[in-house]
């Protein structure tokens, strides 16, 4: 069996190409023998059972990860299928750690965890979007908003720290491939997904002949403006994310993206044009690995 493994990244509209090839699953227009597992299916079953969860006894973990197996095995050896596409992003980490630790992805091999043993036996083939490390850390902050768990985290610390790091997307890409060393990557940068979709849609679903995906009706999640960030911030700060997640919905109609309040700023045009750099220097060294394709 292929299985075409798409991990990402977060902000990299990955719900979107989610929401369309579920939907070609759907409605019997992929190619034959291909076939799509939901998302929030896969989240559910794989992704939160797979990983090496911190403090997680023994006999609970393997007891997780045999009920992960047991969802995944009749998929993988159903008859008829010669490709199996799996796609979330949670599996090398979540908006949360990333803020929390100021880190692109800080362990996607404990998020993977024993999904290469699953996979084992199966032609695995990894999909991997990336992008403009400061873009990448203002969406993933306003994504952070939406579910930050118990602890509120503003938005200075994390922005100091990520841009004194000046993260680069090298090292996910070399823990991804020391968990599936043998499988072929494709990379593609988030401005493709712009330009053209139908592209990387057709690479994840294999299609011997190009096709055209319908795009209509799956739905792109509206960004916060920069007043919705910065009121959303406040009421965390004064009274905790519990609270600020409750008025997410009133907050953001409250303060729409429009003329002069467009997405939330995080950077200067110093510290743009310094993430802008890294991500050409890390796409030059993408385009020369052995093994990795880059879309551009």
């Amino acid at each position: 069996m292929k299985v075409a493994l798409h991990l990402g990244a977060h902000k990299t509209a990955s719900t979107f190409l989610q929401g369309v090839l579920a939907k070609a699953d759907a409605s019997g227009t992929l190619p034959d023998g291909v076939r799509c597992v939901p998302m929030d299916d896969l989240r559910r079953e794989v992704t939160t059972r797979v990983g090496h969860g911190p403090g997680l006894p023994p006999e609970r973990a393997a007891q997780r990860l045999a009920r992960a197996e047991a969802w995944l095995m009749p998929l993988l050896e159903r008859a008829g299928q010669s490709r199996l596409i799996l796609s979330d992003e949670n599996l090398i980490g979540t908006p949360r750690e990333i803020v929390r630790t100021a880190a692109l992805y800080p362990d996607p091999a404990g998020r993977l965890g024993a999904l290469p043993r699953l996979l084992a036996g199966h032609e695995v083939e990894l999909f991997l979007a990336i992008r403009h490390p400061g873009v990448f850390a203002r969406s993933i902050y306003c994504e952070y908003l939406r579910a930050p768990g118990k602890t509120f985290h503003p938005p200075a610390p994390f922005a100091e720290a990520w841009l004194e790091r000046m993260p680069s997307w090298l090292p996910l890409i070399g823990a991804i491939r020391d968990a599936f060393p043998q499988a072929p990557l494709t990379v593609w940068d988030f401005a493709l997904v712009r330009k053209d979709p139908q592209r990387i849609l057709n690479a994840i679903a294999s299609t011997p002949e190009p096709v055209e995906f319908d795009t209509g009706g799956v739905v792109r999640r509206a960004s916060l403006s920069h007043a919705a960030v910065l009121a959303l911030v406040e009421t965390g700060l004064r009274e905790g994310p519990a609270a600020m997640t409750a008025r997410l919905r009133e907050t953001a109609r409250a303060h729409p993206l429009k003329k002069g309040n467009w997405t939330y700023e995080m950077w200067d045009k110093a510290a743009t044009q310094a993430f802008h750099r890294r991500l050409s220097g890390d796409l030059a060294q993408i385009r020369q690995m052995p093994g990795v394709t880059l879309l551009d």
